[in-house]
């Protein structure tokens, strides 16, 4: 979701490391992979995606949401993997 919504103003990045500095002296790393890169991009394309987001934003949400379960509300299939024990929806 992250993805898509910077996507509004620039298109998704490649993979890679970005460092968030949260104003207390700590840095987070955050990371994604190609397969969320591809879905920002795909979702993108979703004509209604904006209603389809607002919609479905308490689900989508949701860390007990499942990739299988989020894409169909995004008006997207379930056509890639994250690596093996990445959880991409979360």
């Amino acid at each position: 979701m992250a993805l898509w919504i910077m996507g509004q103003v620039v298109p998704p990045e490649p993979p890679r490391d970005f460092h968030v500095d949260d104003d207390h002296g700590r840095r987070w790393l955050v990371n994604w992979g190609a397969a969320e890169v591809a879905y920002a991009k795909a979702l993108l394309a979703v004509p209604d995606a904006r209603e389809r987001v607002h919609a479905a934003w308490d689900k989508l949400v949701n860390p007990a949401t499942t990739i299988d379960q989020a894409l169909p509300l995004l008006g997207l299939k379930h056509t890639l993997d994250a690596p093996q024990g990445a959880d991409p929806c979360r």
